[in-house]
Order: C-alpha cells, then sequence, then structure tokens
C-alpha cells in the first residue's frame, strides 16, 4: 500500500474510531481544555491558505505536536473523515497514538 492510501486509511479508521478533532478552533479548544485526551499528530490539507497553515503549525508547535503536510485537498479530507458532500476539513488532530505512529513512519 503507498504511504498515501496508507494515511488516508489511518484517518479514516481514526475517525470511525471516534480519535479525531476536526478544525482549526476544535483543535485549539481540544488543547485548551487541558483534556487529559492527548493530541499525537495534526493533518493538514494542501488547499489550506497560508494564514490557516501557519496558525495550525503554530498550534502544533506550542504543544509540540507533529504536522503532517498531506497531499489531499480540504474536501478530500472531510471525505475522509465521514463529513458531508461539500464540506470541508482543513486540519484533523489524531487522538490516538498507534495510528499517529503509523502516520509518521
Amino acid at each position: 500500500m503507498s504511504e498515501q492510501k496508507n494515511a488516508i486509511a489511518i484517518v479514516g479508521l481514526a475517525a470511525k474510531a471516534g480519535k479525531v478533532v476536526c478544525g482549526y478552533e476544535p483543535i485549539k479548544r481540544h488543547f485548551r481544555t487541558k483534556s487529559s485526551v492527548k493530541v499525537y499528530v495534526i493533518v493538514t490539507s494542501t488547499s489550506m491558505s497560508e494564514r490557516a497553515r501557519e496558525r495550525i503549525c503554530k498550534l502544533g508547535g506550542e504543544h509540540q505536536v507533529p504536522i503532517v503536510h498531506s497531499i489531499n485537498t480540504s474536501e478530500e479530507l472531510a471525505k475522509m473523515v465521514g463529513r458531508p458532500t461539500k464540506s470541508i476539513v482543513a486540519s484533523v488532530a489524531i487522538l490516538d497514538e498507534n495510528m499517529a505512529a503509523s502516520l509518521l513512519k
């Protein structure tokens, strides 16, 4: 399986398991609430704006969370996490250590 197909499968599995937080504001809120559930990696889409990319990279840096820049668009990322058609998801936080480790290989 290619690396990209593997990444798609992992993000999809994490979403089905309820181990994702989708979008900048929800991810930021997750960090702010000092949740006991750790964010292990953040996946971003290629179609997000430069400003959004800077914000999510800064957030990841502040919390020492690695960022994986996907080659998928925001619409494809939304589909991967099971969002309705025409939804846009520019970033997804993975909350499962094993799935995150698979993405970071």
